[in-house]
């Protein structure tokens, strides 16, 4: 089993793979920290999905984050509801009230960092990311990074890149 310590220490060459780990980590850390840290083992940190109506705030949140960007590319409201068994209204109000903002404006801030991470790290297009981060026309992608982070997909990659 892979301890927190050997995660820790290994130092990935590829940047892909580092952000990867970082990531990871965070969530790990996350999961741990939502729940009773002493006394949760790491092999129960799997985001259970079952009887999420019944689980506290904290679990509901990190759960439905795990979801949205497991599922980027292709999430909605009215998928995420179903998935977990609510009405989408329900769902949508359920959402404000766990992340204090609309389930579109978590889901454009969880797709904008994707996005932005992706532009510093990899090669790809920038219609092949807005593809992956659920963008269909990367027109409507150019028109939300520029209004999220202030600059365009390309200049931003300019301005990252050395």
């Amino acid at each position: 089993m892979l301890s927190w310590s050997t995660l820790k220490k290994t130092t990935p060459q590829d940047a892909v793979l580092a952000y990867e780990k970082s990531t990871l980590c965070h969530l790990l850390l996350t999961e741990l920290s939502r729940a009773d840290f002493n006394a949760m083992m790491i092999i129960e940190s799997d985001f259970p999905e079952e009887a999420l109506r019944h689980a506290p705030k904290t679990r509901q949140a990190a759960v439905i984050l795990n979801y949205m960007t497991t599922n980027l590319a292709k999430v909605t409201l009215a998928k995420t509801a179903a998935h977990f068994g609510y009405e989408p209204n329900y769902f949508s109000r359920l959402a404000r009230q766990l992340y204090h903002k609309s389930f579109t404006e978590e889901l454009r801030f969880i797709r904008m960092n994707q996005a932005k991470k992706l532009l510093e790290l990899t090669t790809q297009s920038i219609a092949d990311i807005a593809l992956a981060v659920g963008y269909k026309n990367p027109a409507n992608f150019d028109r939300h990074f520029k209004a999220f982070f202030g600059q365009s997909p390309t200049a931003y990659r300019h301005a990252f890149k050395p």
